[in-house]
């Protein structure tokens, strides 16, 4: 994401935090320069936006707990037929 993309983000988030409830971001290194960043970042929106974080590593645990059935058990690729 763009610095200026970063920033109207940000700034939509404050603007309209009743209707923001998550941040989806693909790689969480696009989040934030750092490791460190992107956990202050996620704390920030947690405690002062009441929005959650989340980042792709979490589908497949989020899937599990809400479904039970866990994406790593399914094979890469369907057996042909």
């Amino acid at each position: 994401m763009a610095a200026r993309n970063f920033s109207e983000c940000w700034d939509y988030i404050k603007k309209n935090k009743e209707k923001v409830t998550n941040v989806l971001v693909y790689l969480i290194d696009r989040f934030s320069r750092s490791g460190d960043g992107a956990m202050r970042l996620s704390k920030v929106l947690r405690e002062n936006y009441g929005v959650t974080f989340f980042h792709q590593s979490h589908f497949p645990r989020i899937l599990k707990k809400q479904t039970g059935h866990d994406p790593s058990e399914y094979p890469k690729k369907l057996p042909k037929k």
